[in-house]
């Protein structure tokens, strides 16, 4: 092994194994061009802190900007800076390192290896389906078999059309009628693009693996690697050409992807002829340290980035298989990927990530949260579904309408081929979730619990108003964007405080009135909506610009405004756009704020009590804009959260709330459009 000086010098056995990025101390490694001739030379250092930056999402298509700049190891990160009095900066990407020991590893601290921070090093093979890979995976498959939440793989009815897979590989599979056979079988989520599959309409029908999509084959030697006999891929077990066919089979998603033994995920692929199984290779760096005992490798090997960032993950489709499913095997860039209702495992490390985001948990999808009434509903004998995981002081109908925010939010920001399938992609969700306790369905939204159904705004990105008639405004389906839910933020107590004191709701909580659907197929109310439907809901209202001129910087609230499509109101320093585009904004929301009303929807900031900080609290409000010359008849553009914001003032907290309560509130019954 060959080191520079510099790299020679690097301290990683300072901190205590497992220590924070920030106390690990900072070496200038030099400037890129510089770390290049190093690499050159020998170093081997050098040469992985080059290859990391050349393939990170940051860098790798501007390398050009590199020449000039200057490369630093600070908190176990490659910090790029223009000069040396730039101050750090810190991000969890893909140029974040964790510190690992060799395999194995006896030396000093060893009694902390396997718990939460520190790894050992995992080299995985290079081929994914390498002996070593596949024990791997049926490890993985023998554990998910006693997880409570997760259904055990079992033989079940087999869908109309299957891939029967022989043992042999030099003997065909074929496409058959299952005819109602029963089996355990493995279902493919993969992006198709314009790939033609051959039309099969005589059973059984060998197939030319070799003649196939690469990813279908790829999928067709995983599944037989695996020991299954069965595959469900779409391009061959539904007709393409066949309009019939489909609507068959599709009516059958629920069915067919919850229950699957497995889902192989291909995660990387563009389209059917991308394929599955590629060649990875895990980048670690040299033994460093000053003992020579640790060793570099990215932080993002054990969580979900290249799942998130993949051309499947991007697609709203496979969101909903990849709910459905009751366990997945992701194919990603680097390594496998395991996901059950227990969460992910990772292939090159055994230690997962539980710090990054976990301070927004709740408003993060996550399997464990679904799984349980997917699995009451495919179950012959459903089990009681109590409140799930972290949830264990939510009610059980909160749990249950948490559960559909998440999967709401997940599916928001992802695309689909046809916009027009946005409430069609999430119905069989719908009608998983829907045991009657919600309410009605409103396209999207639940009657029971309306103020739950209107909280959400965008997340970052401005949300594109549908181009034609899809749903009505207060659905995030009218919208396509990233959207989030904020009563997954809202405390967790909510709704049993509300119950034990019951006034401020009585006060000003708004009340689903009645409502009008017209349903594109009026047999199924979870499905597309047409033009015409609404809602009228009864609430406390306040004009914007009043409630802005009320809440001045002498009163004890701050105010926060979100327009879902408009720029107006954001933070200028968070959100970079040009000027022109704010201007036109601007001016175009003056000559309409006056037709902005605010509708109150939920609040935390009347608790009292010895566990409640009198000095902070929410209110969250609907922003809603008057539609056309039909009085009373408004439509959903944006969000509002005031924060009490007691310190600093000298109002008593009793006083506080008699600003609130003196303000000009005036309780309406709107139709939403």
């Amino acid at each position: 092994m060959t080191l520079c000086t510099i790299c020679d010098s690097i301290d990683l056995g300072s901190a205590s194994i497992g220590a924070r990025p920030s106390l690990h101390p900072e070496t200038t490694l030099g400037l890129y061009p510089e770390l290049l001739t190093r690499a050159k030379e020998g170093c081997e250092a050098c040469e992985f802190f080059c290859r990391t930056l050349q393939s990170s999402v940051s860098w790798k298509d501007r390398l050009d900007v590199l020449e000039d700049r200057i490369v630093v190891f600070s908190g176990l990160r490659l910090d790029v800076r223009k000069n040396q009095k730039q101050r750090r900066s810190w991000s969890c990407d893909d140029l974040l390192f964790d510190v690992c020991v060799p395999e194995e590893y006896q030396g000093e601290g060893h009694e902390e290896i396997n718990r939460e921070e520190v790894d050992e090093r995992h080299i995985i093979p290079v081929d994914p389906l390498d002996e070593k890979a596949l024990k791997q995976v049926k490890n993985w498959l023998s554990e998910c078999e006693s997880h409570e939440n997760c259904s055990t793989p079992h033989t079940v009815k087999l869908p109309k059309k299957i891939i029967e897979i022989p043992s042999d590989p030099t003997v065909a599979p074929r496409v058959c009628l299952a005819e109602g056979k029963i089996g355990a079988y493995i279902v493919l989520s993969h992006c198709s693009g314009d790939i033609q599959t051959p039309s099969i309409t005589n059973f059984p029908t060998p197939l030319d693996v070799g003649a196939l999509p690469k990813t279908i084959a790829d999928a067709i030697t995983t599944t037989r690697r695996l020991g299954y006999r069965y595959l469900w891929a779409a391009p061959l077990c539904i007709t393409q050409d066949s309009k019939s066919d489909w609507s068959s089979e599709s009516s059958k998603f629920t069915l067919i992807y919850g229950q699957a033994a497995l889902m192989i995920s291909a995660t990387e692929g563009v389209d059917s002829n991308s394929g599955i199984l590629h060649e990875r290779h895990i980048l670690y760096s040299p033994a460093l340290g000053l003992n020579k005992n640790r060793y570099l490798r990215l932080h993002l090997l054990r969580w979900k980035w290249d799942l998130e960032r993949s051309a499947l993950g991007k697609r709203g489709w496979a969101a909903i298989e990849r709910m459905l499913a009751p366990r997945i095997l992701h194919f990603a860039r680097r390594q496998l990927i395991w996901e059950c209702a227990s969460g992910h495992k990772f292939e090159a490390s055994a230690i997962i990530d539980k710090h990054y985001g976990a301070g927004q948990l709740r408003q993060t999808y996550r399997k464990e949260i679904i799984q349980p009434y997917i699995k009451k509903a495919l179950q012959d004998h459903p089990i009681e579904v109590e409140a799930v995981g972290s949830e264990a002081e939510i009610s059980r109908d909160g749990a249950r309408l948490e559960a559909w925010l998440n999967c709401v939010d997940e599916f928001s920001a992802r695309s689909l081929r046809d916009l027009e399938d946005k409430l069609i992609a999430m119905s069989s969700i719908a009608n998983i979730i829907d045991d009657g306790t919600m309410g009605e369905y409103l396209a999207g939204v639940w009657s029971k619990n309306i103020a739950f159904g209107l909280a959400w705004g965008r997340v970052n990105s401005l949300l594109s108003p549908a181009s034609t008639y899809r749903a009505p405004s207060w659905s995030w389906a009218s919208v396509d964007g990233a959207i989030s839910s904020i009563a997954t933020a809202w405390p967790e107590t909510m709704m049993q405080d509300h119950a034990k004191d019951p006034a401020w709701l009585e006060k000003y909580e708004p009340k689903l009135v009645s409502y009008h659907m017209v349903f594109g197929d009026p047999a199924y109310p979870y499905g597309s909506v047409r033009e015409g439907s609404h809602i009228f809901v009864s609430g406390s209202c306040i004009g914007l610009m009043n409630l802005a001129e009320s809440l001045n910087d002498e009163s004890p609230f701050s105010l926060n405004i979100g327009m879902d499509s408009s720029p107006v109101f954001e933070c200028t320093c968070c959100i970079q756009r040009p000027e022109e585009e704010r201007k036109t904004a601007s001016e175009k929301f003056s000559s309409e704020a006056d037709h902005h009303l605010c509708m109150i929807l939920m609040g935390d900031a009347w608790r009292t009590g010895p566990t409640y900080d009198q000095h902070k609290g929410i209110c969250d409000l609907v922003i809603l804009k008057a539609h056309g010359d039909e009085d009373g008849t408004y439509e959903k553009v944006g969000f509002v959260r005031v924060q009490k914001e007691y310190f600093g003032n000298s109002k008593t907290f009793d006083e506080v709330h008699e600003v609130w309560d003196g303000m000009a509130w005036e309780r309406r019954v709107l139709k939403l459009i």
